[in-house]
């Protein structure tokens, strides 16, 4: 995929990305020809419905950890 990418003059890449890293995501980190980003975006796929009370309440998302931003 990274090559055909490549080949097709895309000259950046974004990868969506979970816990762990897969084989795109390494031959995107790989490369030295394209711009990339990995998004991990975790929380939310994650599919956290246990927010769903609060964000209709109060508008808030509450996680037990005070120092990690989401």
């Amino acid at each position: 995929m990274v090559k055909l990418a490549k080949e097709s003059g895309i000259k950046r890449v974004t990868v969506l990305s979970g816990y762990v890293k897969g084989s795109v995501e390494q031959a995107v980190r790989d490369t030295n020809d394209l711009e990339w980003a990995v998004l991990n975006p975790v929380e939310f796929m994650a599919n956290t419905l246990e927010w769903t009370e609060t964000i209709r309440k109060e508008d808030v998302v509450r996680q037990p950890f005070a120092d990690v931003r989401y």
